[in-house]
């Protein structure tokens, strides 16, 4: 539908044209800081009004037109698992355990501390002047020896200095929730304990408070 609105393929053109123009530049936007090009979906829309109002003119009702992109809207959410499909799952709607604990932990950060933790309680801490997100990555080759004395390892990246991290190592946490599998979160987690990084401060079930030692 967008295809039949010049305004919105012109301003799509616009907003994708600079990462030809500076690739390296807007690079960052990919990475676990900013999301995706979300801007579109407000041209899209806004574009399929347009084509809407166009089809109108023209004396074609948009009435049946609208009912099927919406039904077409919901069936892609169903069988592809997006975002909205989470609305008709049972465990979207009951709290489970975890949540309790870090709701419980996160009284106890002191608050004055620089803090990183997962960008699922990341808002939880926003009120601080440090806070900085934390996502696993596995490290290879000089950097893995370095760190865990292993050819491969899973390790925790943070930018900043924060003197303390929370984190949950429940299993049941989502992949969106530690931008990785709880394995390889967990993993990440016990190796940087080995090296001397974290030192537990408090634990309340499966939350945790950890020192940060550089």
């Amino acid at each position: 539908m967008p295809l039949l609105s010049p305004g919105s393929i012109l301003a799509v053109i616009l907003d994708l044209s600079q990462y030809f123009a500076a690739a390296n530049e807007f690079g960052h936007m990919l990475t676990p800081f900013l999301h995706l090009r979300a801007i579109l979906a407000v041209f899209l829309v806004l574009g399929t009004l347009d084509a809407l109002s166009f089809l109108q003119k023209r004396h074609i009702k948009p009435l049946y037109i609208t009912i099927a992109l919406v039904l077409f809207a919901l069936l892609v959410q169903y069988t592809l698992h997006l975002p909205i499909n989470k609305l008709s799952k049972r465990e979207y709607w009951q709290k489970p355990p975890w949540v309790a604990d870090i709701n419980a932990i996160i009284k106890n950060v002191p608050k004055d501390a620089p803090i990183a933790a997962t960008q699922h309680i990341v808002p939880h801490l926003s009120h601080r002047n440090e806070i900085y997100l934390i996502w696993p990555r596995q490290k290879s080759g000089k950097e893995a020896l370095r760190l865990c004395h292993k050819q491969t390892c899973w390790w925790l990246d943070f930018t900043g200095k924060p003197k303390y991290i929370v984190v949950d190592l429940d299993n049941s946490q989502w992949v969106t929730q530690l931008l990785e599998s709880p394995e390889n979160f967990q993993s990440a987690v016990t190796n940087m304990i080995s090296a001397g990084k974290l030192k537990e401060k408090e634990r309340i079930n499966t939350a945790y408070i950890f020192s940060v030692n550089y």
